[in-house]
C-alpha cells in the first residue's frame, strides 16, 4: 500500500488533469478507470494488480463560470465503481477538501477506508476516514477523525503552493504529526463564534451550491467561507453586493404591500390602535430582515479578510463600509414609503366611512 505522500500526490495529479502518472513511486499502479459526469472526471481508479488494492481518487467540484452545475450522485457512483472494481480488492478512497469528503462518503457506502486532505470539519466525517490538516490551518467542531502534520518552516506567507510542499513528510513518505498550533486553534475558536449566514444571502457570493456542499457546510459561517474564499474575486464580491441590494429593496417592497393589505382588512373596531400594532410588526420585520442581511455580509466579509489576511486582495473594510451606507439609505427611503403607506390605508379607511350612500328616488 501507499504512504501518506503518495495519496496526496495522486490527489493533486488528479486534480491537475494528469492522465498519466509522473512519479517513479506510481509505476506499479495501473489507471483502470476514470468517470466523467458534465464534461469533468469525478473519480480516478488505480489497480495494483500484483498486491491486489485499489485507489479510488474523488475530485472537487469544479465551477462553470459563475455556477458550480456539478452534481455528486452518490448512488450513480457506488454503482459504478462496484461494476469496476475487481473481486478481493482492497481499496481505499482519497481526496483533497470537498473532494476527501465525498471520497470518506463513498467509502463508508463501500465498507472501504478513506485517506483524505483539508476535508471540511464541521460534521464528522462519516465511515472509516483519516483527514490529515495542517497544523496551523483553522478547523470546524469535530475533530475527531482529524491528523495534525507538521508544515514546512520555510514557506513565505504569500506562497501558493500544492498541499504536498506544505507538508512535511520523511523520507519514506509518512506524515511527521503535530498538535493543532494556537494559531488554528484562535482562528478555529473565532470563525465557530462568529456570526452565519443566510443562505439566500450564502448563495449571492457563492451561487449554485451543491446538495452536499451545502450540508458540508451547514452553518455557512466564517469557516464555511474558508473553504470557499478561493473562489471570490474583487468583481464577484462587487456584484454579489449589488444583487444583494436589489434583492433587500424587492422584499422590503413586498413587506409593505402585505402591510398595505393587512391595514385594509381592519376591522373599524379600535381601528387606530390595531393601525399601530400592525404597523410596528410589520416595521420589525423589516428591521430584523436588514439586520440579518447585514450580518450575513459582515459574516462573509470577516472570514475574506481574515483569510487573504497578507495577500491584499480585497479592502473588507471600505467594503463593509459601503454596504452599510447602502443598505441605511435603504432604510431611510424605507421609512418614508411606509408612512405614506399608512397615511394612504387611513385615507382609504375615511373615503370609506363619509361615503355617501346612493338614493334613488321614484317619481
Amino acid at each position: 500500500m501507499l504512504q501518506v505522500k503518495q495519496y496526496l500526490l495522486l490527489c493533486e495529479l488528479a486534480e491537475s488533469a494528469e492522465t498519466r502518472l509522473e512519479y517513479e513511486s506510481f509505476a506499479e499502479l495501473e489507471l483502470l478507470e476514470q468517470s466523467s459526469i458534465e464534461h469533468r472526471r469525478d473519480w480516478v481508479l488505480l489497480l495494483n494488480k500484483e498486491q491486489q488494492y485499489g485507489i479510488v481518487v474523488v475530485l472537487q467540484p469544479k465551477e462553470s463560470g459563475d455556477q458550480i452545475t456539478y452534481s455528486f450522485p452518490l448512488d450513480t457512483m457506488v454503482h459504478n465503481i462496484r461494476e469496476e472494481l475487481p473481486p478481493d480488492v482492497t481499496t481505499v478512497f482519497t481526496g483533497l477538501g470537498q473532494g476527501g469528503w465525498r471520497a470518506a462518503m463513498l467509502a463508508e457506502t463501500l465498507d472501504a477506508e478513506a485517506i483524505v486532505f483539508g476535508a471540511p470539519t464541521i460534521e464528522e466525517l462519516p465511515g472509516k476516514a483519516v483527514n490529515y490538516v495542517v497544523e496551523n490551518d483553522p478547523v470546524g467542531d469535530h475533530t475527531e477523525k482529524v491528523v495534525f502534520v507538521k508544515e514546512m518552516d520555510d514557506l513565505e506567507e504569500e506562497d501558493v503552493v500544492p498541499l504536498s510542499r506544505k507538508l512535511v513528510f520523511d523520507d519514506s513518505g509518512r506524515a511527521i504529526l503535530s498538535e493543532q498550533s494556537e494559531f488554528s486553534r484562535f482562528v478555529s475558536w473565532f470563525y465557530n463564534t462568529a456570526g452565519t449566514v443566510e443562505p439566500v444571502i450564502w448563495n449571492f457570493f457563492f451561487p449554485g451550491a451543491e446538495e452536499d456542499e451545502v450540508t458540508v457546510l451547514a452553518d455557512l459561517g466564517v469557516y464555511s467561507v474558508f473553504l470557499k474564499v478561493g473562489e471570490l474575486n474583487n468583481e464577484r464580491v462587487l456584484r454579489s453586493i449589488g444583487d444583494i441590494i436589489r434583492y433587500a429593496a424587492g422584499r422590503l417592497e413586498s413587506n409593505r404591500n402585505q402591510l398595505a393589505a393587512e391595514l385594509d382588512k381592519l376591522p373599524d373596531e379600535d381601528y387606530d390602535n390595531q393601525v399601530s400594532e400592525t404597523a410596528n410588526n410589520f416595521t420589525k420585520q423589516a428591521e430584523d430582515f436588514i439586520l440579518r442581511t447585514f450580518e450575513s455580509v459582515q459574516t462573509v466579509f470577516m472570514g475574506v479578510a481574515l483569510f487573504t489576511l497578507e495577500q491584499e486582495s480585497f479592502d473588507t473594510d471600505t467594503l463593509i463600509d459601503s454596504f452599510y451606507r447602502q443598505l441605511h439609505d435603504l432604510l431611510d427611503q424605507e421609512l418614508e414609503r411606509v408612512t405614506d403607506c399608512l397615511d394612504q390605508a387611513i385615507a382609504r379607511r375615511l373615503d370609506r366611512f363619509f361615503q355617501l350612500p346612493s338614493f334613488h328616488f321614484k317619481w
